[in-house]
């Protein structure tokens, strides 16, 4: 017959489940920093060599593609950063038309 664990007994089981957590604790802290190291460096690739490789890419011959299809313009924007009521935006690009009777 299994006899209950006294005070000492449970103390120690405690302090042991409590020093594991700890040490899973901080291992997961470290997983999740180097996590946010490799997510902020593909978010620095992509918002800068990539997407400069495609915008440049699409804005080289944006005017005349669409032209092709009707929707007329005469020059692009890309990469517009501002802030309106508090709020910050950065926009698609853009493409300008000199006025409505334009054609």
């Amino acid at each position: 017959m299994e006899t209950a664990p006294n005070f000492e007994q449970v103390w120690q089981l405690f302090q042991e489940t409590d020093r594991k957590f700890q040490e899973s604790q901080q291992a997961l802290d470290r997983e999740f920093q180097e996590t946010d190291k490799k997510m902020k460096a593909l978010q620095e690739l992509f918002e800068g060599q990539w997407g400069k490789l495609v915008e440049s890419l699409v804005e080289g011959d944006l005017v005349r593609l669409l032209g092709d299809y009707g929707i007329r313009g005469y020059d692009t924007s890309t990469r517009r950063k501002g802030c309106r009521e508090g709020e910050n935006y950065e926009s698609l690009p853009t493409m300008g038309r000199r006025s409505s009777s334009w054609r």
